[in-house]
């Protein structure tokens, strides 16, 4: 898309805020780095271009030590939708998500008006006013990061540095669902980075419950064939099955890594894959789709499935149902699983 194009975007952008006061900028639950530079960076430019002010929302937790160093150093301000009055604001965009996804807190009978995303698209988006939405981008931080170029607006340190920290968690470095517009974005950014920041954010201290759960991931953590799968029962945190999910996915020789927990009365899955020919957000959406809310990229994924039960031994048996649907898909037996850590 050249310059000129993306600067009529952003006109048709500006002309739907041009009449509202308040303006609510939701992202979705559990809210990742690319979640929030894409909020952070939607939120300056409604500042700059249109002067509306806005406010950024989230439900669920912010749990990952990097994510939470990320609104420490940046000093980015969110505010929890159970402090929010969804009535006060006749006017949301949305970013890195879309409406009735299962991901996000927009109540079912609510439409946004602006949806920014990079997730493949849905089809209750098709009412929304001002739609953004480029499946074959591998980072919503990106769309707005092509936006800021095109608006000519000056880039600050710190937006600089959150939406360069975006674009490489979501894609390892660079090395996980990297495409060149990700990598020319990335170069484009990196002079107005501060270093100093984003060394803080990527050196997060944490917890030690952080190491005793990776610890008994990978005591427990059972390899079927091509596939390693490890169940942390019940978290606290949820951004904690995703960073396992990405541990057992460096293991030799194996292609798919699940990692399944209870959290809040669901079962959260987060999956892997080295290939992205595998497509495992069609994977996850063929095993869960009729259970709960599935889907992703190529490369990675994740589903959250109502747990039905809250007694430990059937949440555990539902688990290993959902372990075997799986495995079935993936071509791998269920019998006589091989144990990581022996």
């Amino acid at each position: 898309m050249t310059i000129s194009e993306i600067q009529r975007k952003l006109n048709a952008l500006i002309d739907v805020v041009k009449d509202e006061d308040k303006i609510l900028i939701l992202m979705h639950d559990n809210p990742d780095p690319d979640s929030i530079a894409s909020a952070l960076g939607l939120q300056y430019m409604l500042e700059q271009l249109a002067k509306k002010p806005s406010l950024i929302g989230y439900a669920g937790i912010v749990g990952r030590a990097e994510n939470r160093a990320m609104l420490k150093y940046l000093g980015i301000k969110l505010c929890s939708l159970s402090r929010i009055s969804l009535a006060d604001f006749p006017c949301v965009a949305m970013v890195d998500t879309q409406p009735s996804t299962g991901n996000n807190s927009l109540p079912a009978g609510r439409s946004p008006q602006i949806v920014i995303d990079h997730h493949p698209y849905r089809h209750s988006s098709r009412k929304v006013t001002y739609r953004e939405i480029k499946p074959k981008y591998n980072v919503t931080a990106s769309i707005i990061t092509e936006y800021l170029i095109a608006s000519r607006l000056v880039l600050d340190p710190i937006l600089a540095t959150a939406l360069f920290y975006a674009i490489k968690s979501e894609t390892e470095g660079l090395g996980r669902e990297v495409g060149k517009i990700e990598a020319k974005l990335r170069h484009f950014l990196y002079p107005y980075v501060d270093q100093k920041l984003l060394a803080n954010i990527e050196n997060a201290r944490v917890s030690r419950e952080y190491f005793q759960i990776i610890h008994s991931a990978l005591e427990h953590a059972l390899i079927y064939g091509d596939v390693v799968m490890a169940n942390l029962e019940t978290v606290t945190n949820p951004d904690i099955i995703a960073e396992v999910a990405d541990v057992l996915m460096r293991l030799e020789k194996i292609k798919w890594s699940f990692c399944f927990a209870a959290y809040n009365g669901d079962i959260l899955v987060s999956a892997r894959t080295i290939d992205r020919a595998n497509d495992v957000g069609t994977l996850m959406r063929t095993a869960f789709g009729d259970l709960g809310s599935a889907g992703g990229h190529e490369m990675m994924a994740g589903a959250k499935i109502w747990a039905k039960t809250t007694s430990p031994v059937r949440k555990k048996a539902f688990i290993r149902q959902l372990m075997n649907r799986l495995l079935r898909l993936t071509g791998n037996n269920s019998d006589k699983p091989e144990k990581l850590i022996a």
